[in-house]
């Protein structure tokens, strides 16, 4: 009995060793600096703001708003911390009860994607820096049986606008 418990333990370190051994680690979170600031998404029926700041080396801060009557309201509180090796993407909308995290899965370049496969709608959000320095944020996935996504191309705004512009290289 105690060889067959010793046989399963040895297996079980072998399968996790496998795994984190194949994972890639993303962990460093400076290849996201050029995040911070302030972004605009002007749509056909609304105007949207994101605005990201670097709080500590381990975390961004953000929220997601849209402005009414002139007052400012947020629709998502935002964060993406590096815990360990790993980098998250951590949501929080008035619609669920608890904040919902992605995985960073992939960094190309200045294309990140995130993912959360047991999460409702969206189980993937891609931000991508273009070569004119605009942002192309995403969230799709699966939503009612059927692949679904949605695009959000913004801008640099705000006040410090050409101090935000990142070194494009």
């Amino acid at each position: 009995m105690k060889l067959i418990r010793w046989f399963w333990l040895a297996l079980s370190c072998f399968f996790i060793a496998t795994m984190q051994a194949q994972q890639p680690i993303f962990s460093d979170l400076n290849l996201l600096d050029w995040l911070a600031g302030d972004w605009k998404n002007v749509s056909a029926k609304t105007t949207s703001f994101e605005v990201w700041t670097r709080a500590s080396d381990r975390t961004f801060e953000g929220e997601s708003y849209f402005l009414k009557n002139g007052e400012k309201v947020v629709t998502e509180y935002l964060r993406i911390e590096l815990f360990g090796s790993e980098i998250f993407y951590t949501s929080r909308v008035s619609h669920n009860k608890y904040p919902v995290s992605f995985k960073l899965i992939k960094s190309e370049g200045k294309t990140f994607t995130f993912e959360n496969v047991d999460h409702d709608f969206p189980q993937r959000i891609i931000y991508q820096l273009k070569d004119d320095g605009s942002l192309h944020a995403r969230i799709e996935g699966h939503q009612n049986g059927k692949e679904r996504g949605v695009d959000f191309f913004f801008v640099r705004s705000g006040e410090n606008f050409k101090s935000q512009l990142p070194n494009l290289k």
